[in-house]
């Protein structure tokens, strides 16, 4: 299977069949009503009469198993239909992407091209497009052989007469058992996808089969990094439940094993478990809080609206904790999209509506710095709670001492970074914009999770990235050496790198690992301080280590960003407006 076995796939020929396959169905129907009725043989008695009826009975027995036949043919031919329609439409596109970029799509999906008199950076636009139509002509080639493998595997039962009625009796029954029999199959996501391959297996999918997930298995999709925001939001909120019975099954389980213990869960650490148990319910509580939260448009004549919020992470058996993502506004849509990962103490049941609040009045403000500013641009920001952050919660007697320990290790941070940079690396594959900003923010010890993010993988996509309230950013990971980690170990370019410190944060002058990123001059460093912004705004200090993102009441009660958050609001938003530190 190749792509010209896509473009050159009969269309029209399936839609005949279907006609052929319709017509033949209701005919058989037709006769099979006929020889029911005839085999009641009315007016007629006795022992030869019953071995007639049995005849007739056998009969329109044979005819149902011809029904199911035909209907599940009838079906695989308009399943084939939708689905090659659809893989012929996305082909055309990337004919089309890659005339736009001059190469050439050959049939196995190699790309070609002439980088001949082009500058540096136009031939890094063309690799990116080369990948992204290489991997999409892949997905769509093994959509294509996934048809035609169905296709190949019904045909043959229909021959083999292995398509049957079962118990079926009514006409509309029968017919539906064939057309069960005759659809074509739906497979989850391979793992260990990069992003931009599962975004192209998505897109190779036809209406139906991405309906069919979402509807019969949504955690196939919910946490997958590349999918578009709007069909993880929708698959992880149909899980909510789902998981929500798994863990009250877990929780009796442990419970009920607990209770049988002489012990309790003392030499089992059952206990322990079932407290963990309890807080990823709490876990799934808050999430669903959030998302019900509505807001008003301050007409009281007009109902309360829901919050523009996105689900686009809840994983709920990964980590020892929750885990939980949720963008305000549509991050495949918005020409800035910013990640805040949080450190120390962060929980999903915790956290999670006060990063959204902060996430919330965030867009607000880089919005109104761009309306002030005269840009016609979008936004996005993201609270990202995707990883177990140091934490001295817990059951056991020595929870508080591991968190601390946690803390001053990196252990924890080191674990984030895959899982980060591949979230960075899913919103570029799914964004619908050409080339969206994505604004790294990392506060306190997510400093060193997002610094380890971008090290690890040569910025994962990210274009600038902001550490506020940093106690350091780690261990260099790979070349080029340094002293000290810089933005070019975190694959960014000089200028595109910044730091915001409170005076009196000891958090953040502490240089816990690897020294105090604020003294390092090739970051730019961003005012914390009271003082008059670039929009003429006057606006509060910092005083604490938790005040970065935080805001300030007016007497009008509106909520205004104290001077940190202007100013990351100014990075996400890429206004121009951002104050510098003198």
């Amino acid at each position: 299977m190749d792509l010209g076995d896509i473009r050159a796939w009969d269309v029209a020929g399936l839609s005949t069949l279907q006609t052929t396959l319709s017509s033949r169905g209701d005919t058989l129907t037709d006769v099979k009503s006929k020889l029911q009725s005839i085999g009641q043989l009315p007016g007629w008695q006795g022992e030869s009469v019953h071995a007639a009826r049995q005849k007739f009975t056998i009969t329109a027995d044979d005819l149902s198993d011809e029904i199911a036949t035909v209907s599940a043919v009838q079906e695989l031919a308009r399943q084939t239909e939708v689905a090659v329609e659809h893989l012929q439409a996305e082909l055309k596109k990337l004919e089309s992407d890659a005339a736009a970029n001059q190469m050439m799509l050959h049939d196995d999906g190699q790309v070609t091209y002439s980088t001949a008199g082009k500058e540096a950076d136009e031939i890094e636009g063309l690799k990116r497009a080369e990948l992204q139509i290489e991997t999409a002509a892949r997905a769509l080639i093994t959509q294509a052989a996934d048809v035609d493998s169905d296709a190949t595997a019904v045909l043959h039962k229909a021959a083999s007469g292995e398509i049957t009625a079962g118990d079926a009796t009514s006409t509309e029954d029968i017919k539906k058992t064939g057309r069960e029999q005759g659809s074509l199959t739906t497979d989850p996501p391979a793992p260990q996808l990069t992003p931009l391959e599962a975004k192209e297996y998505w897109d190779a999918l036809s209406p139906e089969q991405q309906n069919y997930v979402l509807s019969q298995h949504p955690g196939w999709v919910g946490n997958v990094d590349g999918i578009p925001a709007a069909v993880r939001d929708k698959a992880n909120r149909a899980m909510i439940p789902v998981e929500r019975a798994r863990l009250e099954a877990e929780r009796k389980r442990l419970q009920d094993n607990i209770d049988d213990n002489i012990f309790g869960g003392t030499f089992t650490n059952e206990d322990a478990a079932l407290w963990y148990v309890e807080q990823k319910l709490k876990d799934l509580d808050a999430v669903e809080t959030e998302l019900a939260k509505t807001i008003s448009d301050g007409n009281p004549e007009t109902p309360d609206r829901p919050r523009d919020l996105k689900l686009l992470v809840l994983d709920m058996t990964s980590g020892e904790r929750g885990h939980a993502a949720v963008a305000v506004g549509n991050p495949d849509t918005a020409d800035n999209i910013s990640v805040t990962t949080p450190g120390f103490g962060t929980t999903v049941n915790g956290s999670l509506g006060g990063m959204i609040d902060e996430a919330s009045n965030l867009k607000n403000e880089a919005e109104r710095q761009l309306d002030w500013a005269g840009k016609n641009t979008t936004v996005s920001t993201v609270a990202w709670i995707g990883y177990d952050t140091p934490n001295s919660t817990g059951q056991g007697n020595f929870d508080a001492q591991r968190g601390y320990s946690d803390v001053t290790s990196e252990t924890k941070a080191r674990d984030a970074a895959r899982p980060l940079a591949t979230f960075y690396q899913g919103l570029d594959a799914a964004a619908e914009t050409a080339d969206p900003r994505i604004v790294a923010l990392g506060h306190s010890y997510g400093s060193v999770a997002t610094s380890y993010a971008l090290q690890s993988s040569q910025g994962a996509g990210v274009d600038e990235a902001v550490f506020y309230g940093s106690p350091g950013l780690g261990e260099i990971v790979a070349a080029p050496w340094s002293s000290a980690v810089g933005p070019e170990q975190l694959g960014l370019d000089k200028g595109d790198a910044y730091v915001i410190g409170i005076d009196g944060d000891l958090i953040a002058g502490s240089g816990l690992f690897g020294g105090d990123p604020a003294s390092n001059e090739d970051f730019v460093q961003l005012s914390s301080g009271e003082g008059t912004d670039l929009t003429g705004v006057h606006r509060e200090g910092g005083d604490s280590h938790a005040d970065y993102p935080r805001s300030t009441v007016l007497p009008n009660h509106e909520r205004q960003l104290k001077m940190p958050g202007y100013n990351l609001a100014a990075i996400v938003a890429g206004s121009g407006l951002e104050l510098r530190e003198q």
